[in-house]
């Protein structure tokens, strides 16, 4: 590139700056989103080809205003006012310069969320944004700090335990891409029930093997000891059990996808409380049925204590 073109690519930089400012300045952040990786593009180029033309002693062109100019975008990018991204924005460029060593981990969140078609947003003045997915709200929560702590100076030794955190979610979401698109009424019921709930709800794990546990033992203590109201109490049962599948699918559906329902959250908290009181339901009954075991101990007790 000769002087005189590098003298022209500079007045453009300074455009495109200009540009920058004005964008930021109206919270246009798209808009400075795609002026700041076509600036620092811009610079990139000036800054290579300043270093190739070195050898030649015709050349004599200040680049510390450029470097200026650079590290000025770029600690504006790094601020918590950050940029606000919609649904198709890709910070890939950005962190080549604000944080590369964390480009790797953020290219797997955001080929999760193109698969999964959810929204992207990042935190504004520590506000969650309108329409920020839930399921990648605390990886950006953890890269708005982590970008904060880095331009603050934070030790190496705090960075890499955040550094570990962010891979450990990232890691996470890759393993829930899969759920994304299963079929959950074909998964109900199948030996992929308790794999998915690990998957998509963790948080029902514990309670779902107490309910499987409650049931199998319900099931037999009912054929021990029902007698000739067998077949009535394990129609009781068939019942209640289906009523918890049809409050698991709908936890599960609206897991899968939040954004697809309304009231998502309230829903989820009412179904996954019925879920807790349909186990409680369940070891009440099975207290009841064993209560009938224990007959035969209470009149040998009570004839004890008659005795003595």
């Amino acid at each position: 590139m000769a002087q005189e073109d590098l003298v022209d690519r500079l007045e453009t930089i300074q455009d495109l700056y200009a540009a920058f400012l004005q964008a930021w300045e109206e919270d246009r952040h798209i808009a400075c989103f795609r002026l700041a990786n076509e600036l620092l593009k811009a610079i990139g180029q000036v800054k290579l080809s300043v270093a190739k033309g070195r050898s030649d002693a015709s050349f004599d062109l200040d680049l510390e205003p450029v470097l200026e100019l650079e590290e000025a975008v770029i600690e504006l990018l790094a601020t918590p006012f950050f940029i606000r991204f919609d649904t198709q924005e890709d910070i890939t460029p950005m962190l080549v310069y604000l944080a590369p060593e964390l480009r790797e981990d953020y290219e797997e969140v955001y080929r999760w969320h193109l698969d999964t078609q959810e929204p992207v947003a990042m935190l504004y003045q520590g506000e969650a944004l309108k329409g920020k997915d839930e399921m990648e709200a605390p990886y950006y929560d953890l890269l708005e700090d982590y970008l904060a702590r880095k331009r603050g100076g934070s030790s190496e030794a705090s960075l890499r335990s955040l550094r570990k955190e962010m891979s450990a979610y990232a890691r996470l979401l890759t393993r829930r891409q899969s759920w994304s698109k299963v079929d959950l009424d074909k998964v109900l019921g199948s030996e992929r029930l308790e794999e998915v709930i690990l998957g998509l709800a963790p948080e029902l794990a514990d309670n779902h093997a107490t309910i499987q546990d409650l049931d199998q033992r319900l099931r037999q203590t009912i054929m021990k000891l029902a007698g000739n109201r067998t077949q009535e109490y394990l129609a009781q049962q068939d019942i209640q059990m289906a009523r918890y599948q049809d409050l698991l699918l709908v936890y599960l559906k609206i897991k899968q996808s939040p954004n697809h329902y309304h009231q998502a959250q309230e829903r989820l908290d009412k179904s996954k409380m019925a879920m807790e009181e349909q186990k409680d339901s369940l070891l009440s009954r099975l207290r009841d049925l064993n209560e009938r075991d224990l007959d035969a101990f209470e009149i040998t007790y009570c004839q004890h204590q008659q005795e003595t």
